[in-house]
């Protein structure tokens, strides 16, 4: 390959002998013909160049018209990715499916929450939506919640605080049905013979459909019971309270970051972060109730003029007046 190299540079520069030109190893035709393309490749640049002379003095669009002008494609060059074999361009689609289909698991995996425990479970979503789980109860919430829309599956009992989004819909998937909201409190508890399950809505507007596509549209306040086909109201005093729930947690002149502490044990992680306290220790009588820490965030702000960033189900105080 050098011995070649050197041989094709002496001919272009004259420099070949005849002893050379003898050499078995040469052919002079390929080299000739590689020498006349070499050629007609530079003389081109040169007439591009100048014929581009002066591009700076064109419009952008009048000097790329007339550079497109001067580059024409070769009607016989072979495309690219005709220089490879069916089965190679199978085998690389196969592995481009492959790569894509473990990107889309890696980045939009489903996150499992499950409360294994014998205390109702707190979890905060990424727009503050908070959902309580009652033991052995799990939801499933996709990676890309609150990007595209706002769904989750439910196997159990839960409630849920849905803060409100009237571009994206919250919807809850059950084994029974789907149900629908911009923005409520309402329970989920499956019945204890499996047949289905029983919604009570505390606030807000609810819509409803089976599996079977029946209907059903729950406003402000009331139950109803919903199987895979069919809906039935429930009557008041027939469900004698949420037992699972667990109780509002009291604080009776406490300091707020031990208020703080407690609640960041009780949802397991910190959910409310203090970055800065200024004005002293603020102390607080308070009761915050399971599933609204939003409202504890509310008073905070409302009686000691804190600031407070929101941020993907996270509350960082950066600052708080303890004289309000």
């Amino acid at each position: 390959m050098e011995k070649e190299n050197k041989t094709y540079w002496k001919i272009i520069r004259g420099e070949l002998d005849t002893a050379e030109s003898l050499d078995k190893e040469i052919n002079l035709e390929k080299y000739a013909q590689e020498t006349a393309d070499f050629l007609r490749e530079i003389f081109a640049i040169q007439e591009m160049s100048r014929g581009l002379s002066g591009m700076h003095l064109y419009e952008p669009d009048a000097a790329w018209a007339k550079l497109h002008a001067q580059m024409k494609p070769d009607p016989q060059m072979t495309p690219r990715w005709r220089l490879f074999s069916p089965m190679s361009l199978i085998a690389a689609s196969v592995v481009l499916i492959i790569g894509l289909a473990g990107l889309h698991f890696s980045l939009f995996r489903t996150a499992i929450y499950q409360n294994t425990g014998k205390q109702p479970l707190a979890v905060v979503l990424s727009d503050f939506t908070e959902v309580v789980l009652a033991p052995q109860a799990k939801l499933e919430v996709n990676r890309y919640y609150g990007l595209f829309d706002r769904e989750l599956r439910l196997d159990g009992n839960a409630f849920f605080n849905v803060h409100e989004d009237k571009d994206k819909a919250f919807r809850v998937l059950t084994g029974y049905g789907e149900l629908e909201v911009l923005g409520t409190e309402f329970f989920v508890e499956e019945k204890h013979d499996r047949s289905g399950v029983q919604i009570e809505l505390t606030e807000g507007k609810l819509s409803m459909e089976t599996n079977s596509g029946a209907k059903y549209l729950l406003e402000h306040t009331g139950k109803i019971s919903m199987s895979d086909k069919t809906f039935e109201p429930v009557e008041n005093n027939v469900n004698q309270g949420h037992t699972w729930f667990g109780q509002p947690m009291v604080f009776e002149d406490l300091p707020i970051h031990e208020i703080i502490n407690r609640i960041n044990k009780i949802y397991g992680f910190d959910l409310i972060r203090l970055n800065d306290l200024v004005g002293g220790e603020c102390r607080l009588h308070t009761v915050v109730y399971p599933g609204r820490i939003e409202e504890f965030i509310n008073e905070l702000e409302l009686l000691f003029n804190i600031k407070c960033r929101r941020y993907k189900g996270t509350f960082d105080i950066d600052e708080i007046n303890c004289n309000g």
